[in-house]
């Protein structure tokens, strides 16, 4: 590269671009030449004085050269080519190509091939092999071995071509957003939606994998309905009147005179009825809250019964009266309803309307967050037959996701952070990328839905001429 104060010799032979070379000056002797027989080549770029050490910086590229008695030729007639410039080859008069890559790129003073992948090498000098393999996501075209001869390497630069999957998978009452393509590349993502009154169950996105598959399967499309609530002697107090499809929700309380088991609210879910729909709502009269059971008394003038209540209820008083000659002794029992005390109180939330003192036995507390503030678990908690409200209350998270890394790749969709819960972002990757990974994320509860895609460079792994820049 015009060094031309210095004398140097190369203590040894490098083997791959990017390593360390020491030079040690030795007055006037001549640079060492590679051996003919020897399949390497060498590239120096800048010499640091101070210890005399090689470090390889961006340089320009020296005419590529061809075997001699070769059957192809370069288009460009320059001795010296600028770091990122491609040039071609082209088949001699008579010949026509029979596969692999026409062009190569300066990539720092070495010329590269732009074709994803690489070589694995058993050796550098005359008899070696050279294995190539393809990246993630490409297969090879052409043979995979070349080896090392008196001349260099023989057989052609394979080519790795990215591994293709067809049409999308068809969905019932549904489909891909975009109109479908014939054919689609390794890493691209297909998101599907729905037609109207269905539902989405399933994974919203699916991609092409390195086998040339749509993974995961694709999402089905759901007419959710769910029957209108039997609810004798209840009155609905919110939510819609029916039909009721996916995510409607409805509210009931008792008449006067009537006490209600179970749950007050409802929400319609993908899978139909509530789990715990067939129980809820139950109601009975609770002025007729206590039952008589009769057994014999062992003395002959006297029986007495025991008083059995409802599960809801406590009993106040003996639960036992003897049947005397004067009549039943003791005093009628009394059956109150179990009560619970205040609700439990959450972090960044509360009930939605303002708790009271004291609930008796079914009474519901609904939940709310704050602004910016997630509610995570169930919504509804009830007063159960122990005086406790069951389930656990729900809690309030401030959901945040952290900014995706992704390098050489540009935000095409979804908003700007801070992204806070169900926010959504799709990326794509930047001309002369490719992309591992699922381009669309949605901030859940713990975290982003995908890890960050990766936009890998595909120039610069399989050499032309030179295998591995050596």
């Amino acid at each position: 590269v015009g060094i031309k104060t210095l004398q140097y010799r190369i203590t040894s032979k490098p083997t791959n671009p990017g390593n360390r070379v020491l030079l040690l000056v030795t007055g006037n002797e001549d640079v060492m030449q590679p051996s003919k027989d020897v399949c390497w080549s060498l590239t120096i770029w800048m010499v640091n004085l101070a210890f005399m050490v090689l470090t390889v910086q961006a340089q320009d590229c020296s005419k590529p050269m061809t075997l001699e008695g070769s059957n192809m030729v370069l288009t460009s007639t320059q001795e010296t080519f600028a770091d990122g410039t491609e040039t071609h080859f082209q088949c001699a008069f008579g010949y026509v190509s029979a596969g692999g890559s026409r062009s190569v790129t300066c990539t720092s003073g070495v010329w590269r091939e732009v074709i994803n992948g690489q070589y694995h090498l058993s050796g550098i000098v005359f008899g070696a092999k050279a294995v190539a393999l393809c990246d993630t996501g490409y297969t090879l075209v052409g043979s995979g071995v070349r080896n090392c001869l008196v001349g260099g390497w023989d057989g052609r630069v394979p080519v790795c071509e990215v591994v293709k999957c067809g049409k999308p998978p068809t969905i019932v009452n549904g489909g891909p957003v975009i109109p479908p393509e014939d054919e689609y590349s390794y890493g691209s993502v297909v998101e599907y939606s729905c037609e109207n009154d269905y539902t989405l169950v399933g994974t919203r996105s699916i991609a092409c994998d390195k086998d040339g598959e749509f993974q995961p399967a694709p999402p089905e499309c759901k007419k959710v309905s769910c029957p209108t609530p039997f609810v004798e002697n209840g009155v609905r107090t919110e939510g819609r009147l029916p039909p009721y499809t996916h995510k409607s929700f409805v509210t009931y309380k008792c008449k006067d005179g009537y006490k209600m088991e179970g749950m007050a609210s409802l929400t319609c879910e993908i899978e139909g009825c509530p789990s715990d729909y067939n129980k809820a709502p139950y109601y009975y009269y609770y002025y007729y809250y206590y039952y008589y059971y009769y057994y014999y008394y062992r003395y002959y003038y006297s029986y007495y019964y025991k008083e059995n209540h409802k599960p809801s209820y406590t009993l106040v008083g003996s639960g036992v009266r003897n049947c005397l000659v004067g009549g039943w002794d003791g005093r009628v029992p009394v059956c109150e309803v179990v009560k619970c005390g205040k609700p439990p109180t959450i972090v960044n939330g509360g009930p939605v309307i303002p708790p009271e003192d004291e609930y008796s036995y079914g009474s519901v507390v609904e939940y709310s967050c704050e602004n910016d503030y997630t509610l995570v678990g169930t919504r509804s908690i009830a007063c159960d037959k122990d005086g406790e409200f069951q389930p656990a209350p729900p809690e309030c998270r401030m959901v945040s996701c952290p900014t995706p890394v992704v390098e050489n790749g540009v935000r095409t969709e979804g908003r700007l952070p801070p992204y806070t819960h169900k926010s959504f972002v799709t990326y794509k990757c930047k001309d002369g990328y490719k992309m591992e990974g699922m381009a669309s994320l949605t901030c859940e509860i713990e975290g982003w839905s995908a890890p960050d895609p990766i936009c890998k460079g595909h120039a610069g792994k399989i050499a032309g001429g030179v295998i591995g820049g050596l």
